[in-house]
This record gives structure tokens, sequence and C-alpha cells, in this order.
């Protein structure tokens, strides 16, 4: 039923049951009083493990895909009250619980506009993780895109115009936006290439009717 989706079962919760029911219904059941003091320390000893186990060794026991989702959920509401350091570390422990939750990786990108990160990761690098996993997600790729466009125009800036120009393409090639193409249009304008400039400027009043000529870094 677990595995079809088709009702999700405590597996783990009832197997535990069973194993440490053994030696419970040894100690209880009437008997010899060797097996019933043998099964009092069996359940002793299995619930110390079980106990030690969850509070220490959690991280390397559990299994599931879904590991890290009570994690994101406190995160979430951590971003929410702008406690972005707690959301940061808390978002960590999740992608290493699981590591294929886009959302997860999403939102510690988010997290990450307002901190650092602890495990070398950047807004960036994390979406485009996120990306990844769901190729698909609009809001994913509009991020990827933004901070793209962002970097590029940091480049620009800087005066190191083939850098910039790789990330636009880049930024362009997830998700188009008016004021990355725009943005993209001037570097080639400096760079003599009016053709493909002129291609960018009517790209981003394509998106962006209202996008006029006086839009600029943004």
């Amino acid at each position: 039923l677990t595995v079809t989706g088709t009702w999700a079962v405590g597996n783990y919760a009832h197997g535990g049951g069973f194993v440490i029911g053994v030696p419970i219904a040894l100690a209880v059941c009437p008997g010899p009083i060797v097996r019933r003091l043998a099964g009092a320390l069996g359940t002793a000893v299995l619930v110390a493990g079980f106990v030690l186990t969850a509070a220490l060794w959690r991280d390397h026991v559990n299994l599931s895909s879904h590991a890290g989702d009570e994690e994101a959920r406190i995160a979430i509401k951590e971003l929410d009250n702008k406690q972005y350091d707690d959301a940061a570390r808390r978002l960590e422990h999740a992608v290493k619980l699981s590591p294929k939750d886009a959302n997860a990786w999403y939102n510690y990108g988010v997290a990450l506009q307002y901190t650092d990160s602890h495990i070398g990761e950047t807004s960036l690098t994390a979406w485009k993780r996120s990306l990844a996993l769901e190729p698909g997600d609009e809001t994913t790729k509009g991020a990827v895109a933004h901070a793209l466009a962002r970097d590029a125009d940091d480049a620009a800036g800087d005066d190191r115009p083939d850098i910039a120009e790789r990330l636009y393409r880049e930024s362009l090639a997830t998700k188009e936006t008016p004021i990355a193409a725009w943005n993209f249009s001037l570097l080639l304008d400096q760079q003599g290439k009016a053709g493909e400039a002129m291609k960018m400027r009517d790209l981003a009043h394509e998106l962006d009717p209202n996008f006029g000529s006086d839009a600029g870094s943004d």
C-alpha cells in the first residue's frame, strides 16, 4: 500500500512494534521466571537502542526520501519571520537528509540572499540544484535567470564583458526576461554587435511591450 501510494502505512513503526512486542510478550505472559526476566531485559535493551538511535544516529538510519520534510517546514516559518541564519542552518540539515528535495533547495537559496552558507553554496547554486531536480518549475527558472542576470550586470560593471556575455546568455537560455535582454543589448552595443543588440531589444519589448528605452540595470 505504501509503495503504490494507495495508503501511507507507518511500516517502520509497525515493524518496530513487532520487534519490541516479542520480548514484551515473553516478559508478561505466564511461564518460567527465567524466560520472563530475559524478555524484560530484552525489552529494556531494545528500548534503549531505539532511543539512542533516534537521538544520535537519526541522520544515518532514516532512509526515507522525505527525511528532511520536518526541518524544511520549520525553516519556512523561520523565513517568514526573517530568521534567515536559523532557516539556512535548518535547510542545510534538510537537504543533507533529503538531497533530492527541490523545494528545500529553493528555499535554501532564498535564505542565502540574506545570510552566508555553511556548506559552500550560494543562492544561485542552490537554485540551480533545485532546477536540476524539477526542470519545469517556472518559479525556480525565474530565480536562476534573475540571479544570473544580476551576476552579468556586475561583471559588465566591472569591465569583464566576456564573463557578462556568457552569464547573460545563460540567463536568457534559462528563462527569457526583459531586463536581461535589454541589459545584454547594451553590452552588445558596446562590443559593436549592433545586429544582435537590436534582436535583444526587440526581445525585451516582445516580453514586455511597456519596457522602455530608459530601462537599465536592476
